[in-house]
């Protein structure tokens, strides 16, 4: 069997994906009938009997897993919904939106669970990855006129948000090493973008550059995802790949050692993921690069599609319900079609008249629009 991590991170999604389909009280139905069903053709087409158990154990495990996360975690986390909560982390975000009032964003622990909470509380100055502890009251994130929140956040394992003003106390300075540097860089970058640029032209920039849509009108913003071309100003595994590329090509010329290069590249990726805000599609895109660069320094051949199902399966492991996600399906269709199916396609034609980067990329479009 080849591509084993492709196949398992398909089946693994698809069992994640379509258990959601079922209520809690019949996942082990969904779950026992797929495995009944993978069983009887792996007895009946034992020429692809490897395909029926590797792919078969991997759904059933998807299933498991999705049913569990949503008994033990998602019920438990919505169980406090209207209660007042104490939960003590670490500041992920914090903006000042005026009137000596902020939004302060905390990853923490609640009831035993790690989730993020956005609170409004009393303006004060709050830096990232600094030690808090906040309570206050909490609801469920809901739909509303404007916008989609709950199924918005719902992909990114979100559910619950600060109702009223929250109060705070700071349990000291963290100094965040790396990680506050690379994220206090992309808000430099970001306040010197919009504001040596227009109100609209700023919001846009910045958000394209830095993945901060914060500077953006809230009318306008709502209307491009309205119209379903928000995703123009998003920072996506694209712009990761670009720059790679770039910096792989000249550290190459540098170094002449591509070994040392592979393992150089890693934390530059890392450090464009943290910049842009840690997007579903960049960090894919990143997992998929750091298989890729490992393969390389260790003198193994590197793999499109298997990176791609093993980046899908650390990522649903992380969150099962970020395959819900249109961004997430989208990336991922994206980048199977333009890394393994396209190069299948070209690769079977044999046009002799045409240029072949004019073929290649005529052939790399339509794969990629079709898989969309």
């Amino acid at each position: 069997m080849t591509r084993k991590g492709f196949w398992c991170g398909l089946s693994f999604m698809a069992g994640l994906f379509l258990s959601a389909c079922f209520s809690i009280s019949l996942w082990w139905v969904f779950a026992l009938s797929a495995a009944c069903l993978c069983a009887v053709g792996a007895l009946a087409l034992r020429n692809i009997r490897t395909y029926f158990i590797v792919c078969g154990c991997a759904f059933v495990i998807g299933a498991v897993y999705s049913a569990a996360y949503s008994h033990f975690v998602y019920d438990d986390i919505l169980s406090y919904d209207g209660k007042t909560v104490t939960i003590e982390g670490t500041v992920e975000k914090y903006d000042y939106i005026g009137h000596a009032q902020g939004y302060l964003t905390v990853k923490g622990d609640l009831g035993g669970h790690t989730t993020t909470i956005s609170f409004f509380i009393d303006d004060d100055d709050y830096e990232y990855y600094d030690n808090v502890r906040v309570t206050g009251k909490v609801v469920r994130i809901m739909d509303n006129y404007n916008f989609q929140s709950e199924k918005y956040y719902f992909s990114q394992g979100v559910f619950l948000k600060g109702d009223g003003t929250a109060s705070v106390t700071h349990l000291g300075t963290n100094s965040g090493g790396f990680f506050k540097a690379i994220r206090e860089y992309s808000d430099r970058i970001f306040a010197t973008v919009t504001q040596n640029s227009g109100y609209d032209e700023g919001g846009f920039l910045g958000a394209m550059l830095c993945g901060d849509k914060s500077e953006m009108d809230p009318a306008q913003k709502s209307m491009l995802y309205r119209s379903g071309i928000g995703h123009i100003f998003a920072v996506s595994g694209t712009h990761l790949v670009i720059l790679a590329s770039v910096i792989s090509f000249l550290l190459e010329r540098l170094l002449r050692r591509k070994r040392i290069c592979a393992v150089v590249m890693i934390p530059v990726c890392w450090a464009f993921v943290i910049f842009a805000g840690m997007s579903t599609s960049v960090v894919r895109s990143a997992i998929m690069m750091t298989i890729v660069f490992t393969a390389q320094a260790v003198r193994r051949r590197g793999d499109c599609a298997n990176s791609l199902g093993i980046a899908g399966i650390i990522l649903c492991i992380a969150n099962p319900y970020i395959v819900f996600s249109q961004g997430f399906q989208l990336s991922f269709a994206s980048a199977f079609a333009a890394g393994a199916v396209a190069p299948f396609v070209y690769s079977r034609l044999n046009i002799r008249r045409v240029p072949r980067i004019l073929v290649k990329g005529f052939v790399y479009s339509c794969v990629d629009s079709v898989f969309i």
